[in-house]
């Protein structure tokens, strides 16, 4: 049950009938409640908190996609409802979305039901959870097996085999749907495998340092190429166009849905995260592909390789691009235009290569740099294990992780060296 919702600047207002407060109220008579945090600034958000002594609460970066807002699946409850088989069940985790996952199958009918605190949670925050969640029963992760007959892992755990070693229970991964749910899957991308296999690539990216000469260079010599988001502003200024077209913000594409559809040349892949989208006229060259967010405040996010079952997600779509490259078979990829700077307003003049990137209306996903950086390690990880190499051609900027190379210096009397 919703209590109150914070909001310093809308102290005092309602919102979907429940009052308004601010932090200095939370303190003074609901510190007993549990805090959901947005992830919209979440981060800063934790820090503040944690700074005031407060642990009691969720934040929702710690939750998959589905509940995010940031995809949508109609049905999602009823769907994890739909794995009681009349089993018993631990469910394994202590965030909010464990305590969702929990209540759904309770409320479908499971009777022996756990949950299975992490390994190093804090045993406070467990008794806090007991005495706060009615019917929640738990039981210590070194003693499932003469309780459960099922784990469902309902935290980003990229190794859950090791929990089946322990117990010798099945264990079921229950917070990366993104190879369970059938409509998430688009088969016809099957076609694209390999395309460019062993091939090179320019990642064209938006940032303020790209230049229309460059991209002439690039059309002059005949190289493949990756851009994204509102390249097309470049258009006009430039003869060059991408060989693919990537995007994935629900906010762009919304703001941008004839724009992309008219985009003429570029195979396009755009993100299933607007629908309304893939309602009408979508021509045969653009391909949906599954968006997973893969926030994680202790890890690198995933990589996928294989585009059927989409993309991991983690803050800037020059990643998705990456992932896309991977797919296609290109084994060396330069990053272009990847500026990797940002001023505090997003929509500021300067953080793109044109001065009318948003207009007074365009919505903005907010993202941090540690996440766009995280995304970056994990890219140079996978490159580094499976024979890929990635450069950083971008003309000044801040990103650092990998190894530079001076635009320019690629070419040698008109060719690639």
């Amino acid at each position: 049950m919703i209590a109150a919702f914070i909001d310093s600047n809308k102290c005092g207002e309602s919102y979907l009938g429940k009052k308004v407060i601010d932090f200095q109220e939370y303190l003074e008579h609901y510190s007993d409640y549990f805090i959901l945090i947005t992830p919209l600034k979440s981060q800063e958000i934790v820090q503040k908190l944690e700074d005031a002594g407060i642990y009691w609460y969720w934040d929702m970066r710690d939750c998959p996609s589905e509940l995010q807002g940031v995809a949508e699946y109609p049905g999602f409850a009823e769907k994890i409802q739909s794995y009681n088989k009349g089993r018993r069940y631990g469910v394994y985790g202590t965030n909010f979305y464990s305590l969702y996952f929990y209540d759904l199958l309770y409320k479908s009918g499971c009777a022996d039901l756990y949950l299975i605190p992490e390994e190093n949670t804090d045993s406070g925050k467990v008794k806090k959870i007991v005495a706060s969640y009615e019917n929640v029963k738990t039981i210590p992760s070194s003693n499932w097996k003469n309780y459960i007959d099922e784990v469902y892992v309902t935290v980003d755990m990229r190794d859950i085999g090791k929990l089946t070693e322990q117990q010798n229970v099945p264990v079921k991964n229950m917070f990366d749907f993104s190879h369970v749910f059938s409509e998430y899957k688009n088969e016809k991308i099957a076609q694209l495998k390999d395309r460019n296999a062993g091939e090179r690539c320019f990642i064209v990216a938006t940032g303020p340092s790209l230049k229309m000469e460059d991209l002439d260079r690039l059309k002059q010599q005949g190289e493949y190429s990756i851009s994204v988001n509102r390249i097309y502003l470049a258009f006009e200024k430039t003869d060059w166009r991408p060989d693919y077209y990537v995007v994935c913000d629900v906010n762009c594409i919304q703001e941008s849905v004839e724009e992309i559809k008219q985009i003429k040349g570029p195979i396009k892949f755009v993100s299933d995260l607007y629908p309304v989208f893939w309602e009408n006229n979508v021509s045969d060259d653009t391909y949906r592909y599954h968006f997973h967010l893969s926030f994680s405040r202790n890890e690198l996010p995933d990589f996928c390789d294989d585009l059927e079952y989409g993309v991991y997600g983690c803050g800037t779509v020059t990643y998705d691009a990456i992932q896309i490259a991977v797919y296609l078979g290109f084994k060396e990829i330069y990053l272009l235009g990847v500026d990797f700077s940002f001023s505090k307003d997003y929509k500021d003049k300067s953080n793109h290569f044109v001065e009318n990137y948003y207009n007074k209306n365009s919505k903005t996903t907010v993202v941090t740099e540690n996440e766009q950086l995280k995304a970056y390690q994990k890219a140079k990880q996978y490159a580094e294990t499976h024979g890929i190499k990635i450069y950083n051609a971008t003309r000044g900027g801040k990103l650092e992780v990998f190894e530079r190379v001076d635009f320019d210096s690629l070419f040698e009397k008109g060719e690639l060296k």
